[in-house]
């Protein structure tokens, strides 16, 4: 399971992530959908630790947080596609 607790992003002064807390299930398929410029790949590139997560924001997979070596080792992206939960 991926859970996402208050995460904001921004790029300048521009805001492009505003408070997003969501939960990714991990027993079936999760789909993210939103017109462009709505911010799914930059959640999607925060998620994989690709951009710098603010202090505030709470991030886990499978009970591991945001930047450790064990979140490190069950998440990967695959641009394009999807995001995917190592079990």
């Amino acid at each position: 399971m991926l859970q996402v607790e208050n995460l904001s992003v921004n790029f300048g002064k521009t805001s492009v992530l505003n408070d997003i807390n969501v939960i990714f299930d991990d027993t079936g398929i999760n789909i993210i959908i939103g017109i462009n410029g709505s911010g799914k790949t930059t959640l999607l590139h925060t998620l994989a630790g690709m951009y710098k997560v603010p202090t505030h924001a709470r991030i886990t997979c499978n009970g591991n947080y945001w930047g450790s070596e064990k979140y490190k080792r069950s998440i990967f992206i695959s641009p394009q596609i999807s995001i995917c939960l190592r079990s």
